[in-house]
């Protein structure tokens, strides 16, 4: 795999065998999920600031767990 120093996207080779297409495919397709998780956790982290100065969060996920209110609130982290 060659990587371009300026973007270092990855370089994948067509016309050495099957097994390399679907290396690609499997990577092309990794990289679509990683930008969709990255995006829905940009859209539940943001914050803004009312007129009265208050800080808020207008997008929230609630849970009667609050065990799994911790989880998530680490998974967020890890991926912010």
């Amino acid at each position: 795999m060659n990587y371009e120093p300026r973007t270092a996207k990855a370089i994948y080779p067509v016309k050495i065998g099957e097994h390399e297409l679907v290396k690609a495919s499997f990577a092309d397709e990794l990289e679509r999920e990683n930008n969709e998780l990255r995006e829905l956790v940009r859209l539940i982290t943001i914050e803004e600031i009312s007129d009265s100065g208050r800080t808020f969060c207008p997008t929230q996920i609630t849970s009667c767990r609050c065990m799994d209110l911790e989880k998530i609130h680490t998974i967020l982290q890890k991926y912010k």
